[in-house]
């Protein structure tokens, strides 16, 4: 599944380069600077004490950047109007040349960098820049191979930060016939801070125009920063696009914010994961570790609704709570994962993959595995303790005897996936093929009547002597993970995707898969 990182894991913060820092450094050390080659030159302690002033002043103002651009601009702006009238107000400044130099530099400094605030604020210079990076982007002959990695282009970063106030000078590269340009417009649109509509409504409809999958997901991400509650749905109709990297660039652009406009989307995601042409998908994309706690509820609503709409409900939940079980606090999730399993309102699929998912980061304790063994439980999870136990200790009691009370209800799937522990972790030949075979089969129904038989307590016996049985394997047949012995316990860990709901078993695969 392809996947697009969202803002929370590509945060961008715009490179400034040393020179810029520098010249933003020397524009706040001006005022203080003048004042103070006045107070050398004058001998003036009035104007040192003012100097110092200044200079502490200034203090305030280095880690913002740019100094020369609105808001920062503005008491910056201050700083130069207090040297420039300290040194005007002082008649002894106009009898020294070295003083009157001090003060001219402070005084055309202060009126030049007044007169790139007004070109900022009347967006003129923004402008100028824009339109110089999109001349640069136009004659540009090197491109990224995927449309998505254009976001990362340097010219569509410094692009971004001069379409923060007008986008008017993007329009021409959204219309341009190369779909890498376009895809390097859309891209530069991304992390807007403020979409006026008739903004958003130009991109969606060109983004709906675009035939290139991949140019349409950079332009779906984008869109992902809209505000407006009408152009928020229509981008969420993009959850349901034909292909698979747009569909995945929506979902994550749209709840990259951690899932603010989770209620504007909610019916697009819901009518997405019942649609049965998607179910190849899987889980929702994109939306894996971005979930609110809204949604959440909503996902876990679902999965009680049957047919498509619970099992990839199911998937996308369990895809979400292994990313934040990588990623935060373990313990109290877990807890709270953990009486999921027992809650009877959730639906059994659910509750299979939920102990899947424990399994799979070694959260299942003995209590909650003692628990999952009681007669109250479904049988997928009884059986699914049941292996977990055996494959730790092939003696273990409590999993022999739920073993044999699973085998003996005469369900041919769990029987044949009590067959496929027996034979694994006991050693009892029952006649399962390792290619596993279809549960309606004739050699299924013999197999089935040898689990019944073992059940009952007759003669099944093992095929090899207990001195000859092979040490249990590192990692178990279908498991996720190796089992936590002091050998294996320091493997890194796989990151296969959770399977939900329980299915047939009809081969060597594990119910704990």
């Amino acid at each position: 599944m392809s996947t697009v990182p969202t803002r929370t894991m590509h945060d961008r913060t715009h490179a400034v380069s040393a020179p810029a820092r520098l010249f933003g450094l020397g524009l706040l050390a001006v005022p203080a600077a003048g004042m103070g080659v006045a107070a050398v030159s004058l001998s003036s302690p009035p104007l040192a004490v003012g100097a110092c002033v200044l200079g502490f002043t200034a203090l305030a103002f280095v880690r913002k950047h740019p100094v020369w651009r609105p808001p920062t601009v503005i008491p910056v702006l201050g700083l130069y109007l207090i040297g420039a009238g300290w040194l005007a107000v002082d008649a002894s400044v106009s009898a020294d040349a070295v003083a009157r130099f001090a003060r001219g530099c402070v005084v055309a400094t202060g009126v030049s960098l007044f007169a790139v605030c007004e070109l900022f604020r009347t967006g003129a210079e923004p402008r100028r820049r824009a339109g110089a990076v999109c001349r640069r982007l136009l004659a540009r002959t090197h491109w990224p191979i995927v449309p998505m990695d254009s976001r990362d282009v340097p010219e569509v970063l410094a692009l971004r930060d001069a379409l923060r106030e007008d986008m008017s000078p993007v329009v021409r590269l959204m219309a341009d016939p190369r779909p890498e340009i376009r895809a390097a417009g859309f891209a530069a649109l991304e992390d807007r801070p403020h979409w006026r509509i008739n903004e958003a409504r130009l991109v969606l409809n060109a983004a709906k125009a675009t035939v290139e999958p991949g140019v349409r997901a950079v332009a779906a991400y984008s869109l992902g920063g809209v505000r407006h509650a009408e152009i928020v749905g229509e981008v969420a109709g993009f959850f349901r696009d034909p292909a698979l990297e747009v569909r995945t660039a929506a979902a994550a652009g749209l709840l990259a914010d951690g899932g603010r406009r989770w209620p504007l989307v909610r019916d697009a995601a819901k009518a997405a994961l019942a649609d049965p042409r998607l179910t190849g998908d899987g889980g929702l994309p994109g939306v894996a570790g971005l979930l609110p706690p809204l949604a959440v509820c909503d996902f876990t609503a679902w999965t009680g609704e049957g047919g498509v709409l619970a099992e990839r409900a199911g998937r996308t939940l369990l895809e979400h709570l292994h990313k934040r079980l990588k990623t935060e606090e373990r313990v109290t999730l877990a807890s709270d994962l953990g009486r999921q399993v027992f809650d009877q309102t959730l639906s059994t699929d659910f509750r299979v993959g939920l102990s899947r998912l424990l399994r799979k980061h070694d959260l299942l304790d003995r209590g909650i595995l003692d628990r999952m063994t009681s007669a109250e439980q479904p049988g997928p999870i009884r059986l699914m303790a049941a292996e977990i136990l055996l494959s730790d200790d092939a003696g273990n009691g409590d999993g022999l005897d739920v073993l044999r009370g699973l085998g003996r209800q005469q369900n041919r799937e769990i029987s044949l996936s009590i067959a496929r522990i027996l034979q694994t972790y006991l050693c009892l030949d029952l006649g399962l093929p390792a290619a596993g075979l279809a549960p309606h089969s004739k050699q299924a129904g013999e197999i089935v009547k040898r689990v019944m038989m073992w059940a009952s307590g007759k003669g099944i016996e093992s095929t090899v002597s207990r001195s000859e049985r092979p040490t249990p394997p590192s990692v178990f047949p279908g498991f996720d993970m190796p089992v936590p012995t002091a050998r294996t316990r320091a493997r890194p860990e796989r990151d296969d995707e959770i399977e939900f709901g329980v299915g047939p078993v009809t081969g060597p695969q594990s119910i704990i898969r």
